[in-house]
């Protein structure tokens, strides 16, 4: 198979929320571990790649109400992303997969920062309300790419790591006080395609764990990349 520099490819943000942001690229027959995974791999997996992101999402404070709501605004933060991808339509980032804070200090963080996107390091700053600690969850697909499904997954300590599902409609994850607000978003720009989440943790004294993962198929013998 021949690896073809294609558009997009697995792109976590870190968030400003404790812990290191990762991310992979796999072909999703090769999901197999269901404590990693919540569960083996989907239907029709022979076609399908899988890109996986896990972040770290600290414990609120307390609440006195179920299911407390986000201030911020994760919509307006990622139209900023997507504006500044289409206007500067850069090879670089449509090529790179990883971290975002990896690209400090290169010539795709200073196009965004002289384009009102800001300190990358800060583009996705959780705010709290009513104790909710708000996560958006972005990775970023190869354009070429068409997505088929997605897995929403969660953990804790007292969950021992075990990855457990969570709802897609926004109801509560199994291990508590804690959700993905509704289905992914997926957007797509000439630059790049990118499909997002939020997620809530209105635990006052659990740390979680988060995982994402998008399935799609790739035209041809084009495969997604982890390296710009």
């Amino acid at each position: 198979m021949r690896m073809l520099l294609v558009a997009g490819a697995a792109l976590f943000i870190s968030l400003l929320v404790g812990g290191a942001a990762n991310a992979e690229n796999i072909r999703a027959c090769d999901i197999s571990d269901v404590a990693k995974y919540g569960a083996g791999p989907p239907a029709n997996c022979q076609s399908l790649w899988a890109t996986v992101v896990e972040q770290a999402v600290g414990n609120g404070a307390y609440v006195h109400v179920p299911d407390p709501g986000c201030m911020n605004d994760v919509a307006a933060e990622m139209a900023r992303v997507h504006q500044a991808a289409l206007d500067a339509a850069l090879p670089r980032l449509s090529k790179y997969a990883g971290p975002l804070t990896q690209l400090t200090g290169t010539a795709v963080a200073d196009y965004f920062r002289r384009n009102g996107g800001g300190d990358i390091g800060r583009l996705f700053s959780p705010y709290a309300k009513n104790g909710a600690l708000c996560a958006p969850v972005m990775a970023i697909v190869p354009v070429t790419a068409t997505v088929k499904g997605f897995r929403f997954l969660a953990t804790d300590a007292q969950n021992g790591g075990r990855f457990a599902g969570c709802s897609d409609q926004g109801g509560e994850c199994g291990i508590g006080w804690s959700k993905f607000q509704g289905p992914p978003s997926v957007n797509k720009t000439v630059a790049m395609q990118t499909v997002s989440a939020v997620f809530m943790n209105w635990s006052n004294d659990r740390p979680r764990h988060v995982k994402m993962i998008v399935f799609y198929e790739m035209p041809g013998t084009e495969v997604p990349l982890n390296a710009m």
